[in-house]
């Protein structure tokens, strides 16, 4: 099973949007909102490349949508790090810093 790795960021952005979905939408849909996320993120890991290249800004990163987030993350030897996690609304450019 390949490693996902998460930056402090990361696992802030996680945590707000657990927290956001369970007070918006309650308990059932934080979890399976959960669920998916972390289904992505063992997809992302088996298949790295799946993401599109931000070769421009951040040659070592890729982006990969998931519902409403935008997630950003590198390749490591053994599976991805997972460095952030942003609404899809808000711009991904500010955020590469």
């Amino acid at each position: 099973m390949p490693k996902i790795q998460y930056s402090r960021r990361a696992e802030q952005e996680l945590a707000d949007i657990l927290a956001y979905t369970k007070q918006r939408w309650g308990d059932a849909q934080a979890g399976t909102y959960f669920q998916e996320l972390a289904d992505t993120f063992n997809l992302l890991a088996r298949y790295k490349e799946m993401g599109r290249s931000l070769s421009a800004t951040r040659p070592t990163w890729r982006r990969f949508e998931q519902a409403s987030h935008v997630l950003l993350y590198q390749s490591i030897p053994d599976g991805i790090r997972i460095q952030r996690i942003i609404h899809k609304r808000r711009l991904v450019q500010p955020h590469l810093q």
